[in-house]
């Protein structure tokens, strides 16, 4: 008995989400069933790989499924909060127009003098991610993992 996936909820999945009637069965976006082969027409094999999915689901459509992703929200939520550590170990990853960029996105902003070295601005920016009296705008530090994403909205981690 074969798994039959919609994966019309797949950004590199062609069409508008939409559920599928298989068998007898509706199979809505992002989710899958099982069903006889017997009751497979040729209609539903012919959209194997375009918004069903026959079989296995291979690793491009796994990596991009809606489930998978709340999974690893899910898996997100166990972790711990960035340390100061951390967050300098990131921040030394980024190029300077990223860390500028991200200076502007705490409340309030922080300035960067344009004269100062990146490793100085990232420290500061560093230091004011730790900082009370600056609020980190949670959709530029999601990275931060103090925040759990519930549909549109950043729920801050108890």
């Amino acid at each position: 008995m074969p798994l039959i996936h919609n994966i019309t909820d797949r950004p590199n999945s062609p069409g508008d989400s939409r559920a599928f009637s298989v068998g007898g069965h509706m199979v809505r976006p992002g989710q899958h069933i099982s069903v006889d082969d017997a009751v497979l027409k040729q209609k539903d094999r012919d959209l194997h790989g375009t918004v069903l999915w026959i079989g296995d689901l291979p690793q491009k459509f796994k990596t991009t499924s809606k489930s998978a992703l709340k999974a690893q929200t899910a898996a997100a939520i166990g972790e711990d909060a960035m340390t100061l550590e951390e967050a300098r170990a990131y921040l030394a990853l980024l190029d300077r127009g990223s860390i500028i960029g991200l200076c502007g996105s705490l409340t309030p902003a922080l300035d960067p003098a344009e004269f100062l070295p990146t490793e100085v601005i990232s420290a500061r920016l560093s230091r004011a991610l730790f900082l009370a009296s600056r609020i980190p705008d949670p959709a530029a530090f999601f990275w931060l993992r103090r925040w759990v994403k519930v549909g549109d909205t950043f729920v801050e981690k108890a």
